[in-house]
C-alpha cells in the first residue's frame, strides 16, 4: 500500500484534483449511461424529461418523490375550488357565473371513478358527463357584435389576394 503525498507546489496539486474530478465525472456519467444507478438515475432522466411539460410535469415529478397522494392534494384543491364557485355562483345574484372550476373539479372526480371514469366514458364521455351537471364552458368577457370575430368584422378582408397583386381568387 503506497501513501500518496502532496507535492509542494499549489500547480501541481490544483493538477491532480482536476484530473480526480474528471476521472470521477466520467464514472457518474458511465452508470448513468448504463443504468447503474437503479431509482436514482430513473428519477434524474424522468425530472429531465417532464421540466418542459408545465403542471403536468411539476404532479408527476412530485409523485414520484412523495407518491401518488401529490394527484390526490391536487384533486382536493380542485374539488373544494370548484365548490367554492358553485356556492358563490348559486348565492351571488349573477346568472350566468363563471363555471370553469366547477367543471374541472366535476372532471377530476369523474375521472376518479374506476371503470366509468376512464374506460368507459373516456374524454367524450367525461365531457358530455361535464356538460350535463356543470354547465356549457363560457367565455370569459363579453362577447362583440363586430362581424362573429374578434376583431371587428375586418379579418381576412386583406387586398394581399386581390386582382391588384395577381391573386386569383377574386
Amino acid at each position: 500500500m503506497r501513501l500518496v503525498r502532496f507535492r509542494a507546489h499549489s500547480s501541481v496539486v490544483m493538477k491532480d484534483i482536476t484530473c480526480l474530478l474528471a476521472c470521477l465525472l466520467d464514472v457518474l456519467d458511465g452508470l448513468l449511461a448504463v443504468g447503474g444507478m437503479g431509482l436514482i438515475g430513473e428519477f434524474l432522466y424522468n425530472s429531465a424529461a417532464q421540466l418542459d411539460n408545465g403542471k403536468y410535469g411539476f404532479v408527476r415529478t412530485m409523485s414520484g418523490i412523495f407518491g401518488p397522494q401529490v394527484g390526490t392534494a391536487e384533486l382536493g384543491f380542485n374539488v373544494l375550488a370548484g365548490t367554492g364557485q358553485a356556492a358563490n355562483n348559486y348565492f351571488s345574484d349573477e346568472e350566468d357565473g363563471p363555471n370553469s372550476k366547477v367543471r374541472t373539479a366535476l372532471r377530476d372526480v369523474f375521472g376518479r371513478v374506476p371503470v366509468l371514469g376512464r374506460i368507459y366514458g373516456g374524454p367524450i364521455g367525461r365531457e358530455n358527463l361535464v356538460d350535463a351537471i356543470g354547465g356549457e364552458a363560457k367565455k370569459p368577457g363579453g362577447r362583440s357584435s363586430g362581424g362573429g370575430s374578434g376583431f371587428g368584422g375586418s379579418f381576412g378582408s386583406s387586398d394581399f389576394n386581390s386582382k391588384k397583386f395577381g391573386g386569383k381568387f377574386d
